[in-house]
């Protein structure tokens, strides 16, 4: 989320396509469990499940 608060203040298109990387990184993960998200991939995923912390952090990504 940072990253993409970095971008939308700077306007800098490195900060968006370092969070676009991030969030292709996420979707490679496999063999996780749904305390961390990592069931399948998080561009997949339809319900929220696992920790609830993260799983705002997650689910507030605006890439999605």
């Amino acid at each position: 989320m940072s990253i993409i608060d970095l971008h939308c203040e700077t306007a800098d298109p490195r900060y968006l396509a370092l969070a676009k990387t991030f969030f292709a990184l996420r979707d490679q993960v496999h063999d996780g469990g749904d305390d961390n998200q990592d069931r399948i991939p998080f561009g997949q995923q339809q319900e929220a499940v696992g920790h609830a912390v993260r799983a705002n952090y997650l689910y507030t990504n605006p890439l999605r």
